[in-house]
């Protein structure tokens, strides 16, 4: 039942009011949990990402819509990690100040992977990382490539030097503190 996925004029607009009127129908219970999953899943990446792309929309009045999404219907079994994914799962841990990360990074943290493009990961990160500074660490350890981490990367420098007061009072745990060491030694 995917989408269609022959060159449109403008897929990407498409794809996003496609996903967010989806997004409502199912919600409002007008498509079944089945039947999404099968859209979700047999879909083309583009209209995925868009999909997650357009999540931060609704977190305002339906975050239990977007919890329960990925709970039940974001296809486990598929491999859905590419650097377009994880930049829009970051810009939804990031929305709206993080004020729904809490929600949110559970039901989403196992589908980070590494990403190819850093800015959308420095961007996004810098919003959560005062709030959860241990979090962060595992993030950043999960989407950084560490062949691209050196002295020049001022923007982790920047991010790392958020999180050292949450370091100097104790308050990192045992992974965070190591990956945070891990990364200060690879930016000095």
């Amino acid at each position: 039942m995917g989408l269609p996925t022959q060159d449109l004029k403008e897929p990407k607009k498409y794809y996003k009011t496609i996903s967010s009127l989806f997004f409502l129908l199912w919600k409002g219970k007008d498509i079944p949990d089945r039947e999404m999953k099968e859209i979700i899943y047999t879909s083309h990446h583009d209209f995925i990402s868009c999909f997650i792309k357009m999540l931060p929309n609704y977190c305002e009045e339906h975050i239990d819509s977007v919890v329960q999404f990925f709970q039940n219907i974001w296809p486990k079994e598929k491999e859905v990690k590419n650097t377009e994914n994880t930049s829009s799962f970051l810009r939804l841990l990031a929305c709206h100040d993080a004020k729904y990360f809490e929600n949110i990074y559970g039901v989403i943290g196992d589908y980070l992977s590494v990403v190819d493009l850093t800015y959308s990961v420095f961007y996004n990160v810098e919003k959560i990382a005062n709030k959860y500074p241990n979090e962060t660490m595992v993030i950043l350890n999960k989407v950084l490539p560490e062949k691209i981490l050196n002295n020049t990367s001022t923007k982790l420098i920047d991010i790392l030097d958020k999180i050292v007061l949450e370091k100097d009072q104790g308050k990192l745990n045992e992974e965070a503190l190591s990956i945070y060491l891990r990364f200060r030694r690879l930016t000095q």
